[in-house]
């Protein structure tokens, strides 16, 4: 899953791998901690991107 922020150059992603392995990351003008807060789930709802 794939978020975009309102200024359409940052975002987030949540992806699960083939063996189950998940991974959480941002990009752009975002921290870590913004997106995901200290307990590492994501702080806003999802917007999906197709």
């Amino acid at each position: 899953m794939i978020t975009r922020q309102m200024d359409l150059i940052s975002g987030t992603a949540i992806v699960t791998l083939n063996d189950g392995t998940r991974g959480q990351f941002v990009f752009g003008n975002l921290r870590f901690d913004q997106a995901f807060g200290d307990g590492g789930k994501a702080m806003t709802a999802p917007t999906i991107l197709r």
